[in-house]
């Protein structure tokens, strides 16, 4: 009796997970401005921190639930948000159009951060003000 508790209980658990597993489906796509495939644009699942970005040929891949709804961003175009509706496909055009978000983002040494985010002084230098600059590298230039 004992033995057959477990194996239900073991049989339960199985079915639980694999209906858990089968919820999520891979989901493969292109995404693409009007000129060219973009690599490096975000694909979010929303509501989750599950997510990817493009290759060089702007394809993607990412594990969603059928129901789910991928967020496309990237730098200067607008975000799109696309419902999945249990399609294994999808490719999406952006559309040039959000550059606010080009004065939010800063280049630092090791990366790019949102001007929100960095602790540190921020600093804009123009690049007549380098030209103007007698220094024979661009490193010597940007100092002080």
């Amino acid at each position: 009796m004992k033995n057959c508790c477990h194996s239900v209980v073991l049989t339960l658990l199985f079915c639980l997970v694999a209906a858990g597993l089968k919820a999520q489906t891979p989901v493969r796509g292109t995404i693409s401005s009007p000129d060219s495939a973009l690599m490096g644009a975000s694909v979010t699942v929303k509501g989750t921190t599950i997510s990817t970005s493009t290759d060089a040929s702007g394809h993607f891949s990412i594990n969603a639930p059928a129901n789910a709804t991928l967020v496309i961003s990237y730098i200067g175009y607008a975000s799109k948000e696309v419902p999945v509706r249990g399609q294994s496909t999808l490719d999406v055009q952006l559309i040039p159009g959000n550059t606010t978000q080009l004065n939010d983002i800063v280049v630092v040494g090791y990366g790019t951060q949102r001007k929100s985010d960095v602790t540190g002084a921020v600093f804009t230098v123009k690049m007549a003000d380098i030209a103007q600059t007698p220094a024979n590298r661009v490193d010597d230039a940007l100092q002080g």
